[in-house]
C-alpha cells in the first residue's frame, strides 16, 4: 500500500528566515490521521498550503497520492486537490443563497470522482442535517458551525464519513 502524504528532507523559508518548516521523513498510509498543532507562526498554515501545492519554493520531496507535487504543471496541481485534498478552515465562506446541503456538495462539483461519490452520500448527509439547517445556512462563526459542513474535506473519493470534532462515524 501506498503512502496518501509522503515528505522526505522537507524544508520552507520565507526569505531572510529561517526554516519554518523542516521535516526529515513522514509518511502517511491511507486511514491515518495526522493532527497539528503548534503556537501562532510555528508554520501550521504554510505546512498545509506546501501540501497542497499552494506554496511553492520548498526544497525537498513532497508526495500526494503518489505524486511528486514538484513534477506538476499547474493544472495537475489544481486536479489533484479536486480529487484529493480537502481542507477544513475556521471561516467556512458559505453562500448565503445556497442551503446547507448544496453548501457542502458544491466544492464536490470541481471533480467527476468526487461529485459521483457526493451524490451517493447526499440523502446521509440530508437526514443527519435538521430541517432547520436544510432551510438556510447556518452563518455564525466558529463551534457553532453544523458539523455536516466538514463533509467535502473529509469525505475525498470513498473516503469514511466522520466527524472531526468528536472522531464519531
Amino acid at each position: 500500500m501506498k503512502p496518501v502524504l509522503r515528505l522526505e528532507s522537507l524544508c520552507f523559508a520565507w526569505p531572510d528566515s529561517p526554516p519554518v518548516v523542516q521535516i526529515d521523513e513522514l509518511e502517511l498510509m491511507p486511514g491515518e490521521h495526522l493532527f497539528i498543532q503548534g503556537p501562532s507562526g510555528s508554520g501550521k498554515s504554510t505546512l498545509l498550503n506546501l501540501i497542497t501545492g499552494l506554496q511553492p519554493g520548498y526544497t525537498g520531496s513532497l508526495e500526494v497520492a503518489g505524486q511528486n507535487l514538484a513534477r506538476l504543471s499547474s493544472r495537475a496541481l489544481d486536479r489533484l486537490r479536486a480529487d484529493h485534498i480537502g481542507l477544513l478552515f475556521q471561516q467556512f465562506n458559505l453562500l448565503p443563497y445556497l442551503n446547507l446541503i448544496d453548501n457542502v456538495c458544491l466544492p464536490c462539483s470541481l471533480s467527476r470522482q468526487r461529485r459521483r461519490v457526493a451524490g451517493q452520500h447526499r440523502r446521509s448527509i440530508e437526514q443527519e442535517a435538521n430541517a432547520d439547517h436544510c432551510r438556510r445556512p447556518h452563518l455564525s462563526a466558529g463551534s457553532g458551525q453544523p458539523r455536516p459542513l466538514h463533509a467535502p474535506a473529509v469525505r475525498g473519493a470513498g473516503a469514511k464519513r466522520q466527524h472531526p470534532a468528536d472522531g464519531q462515524p
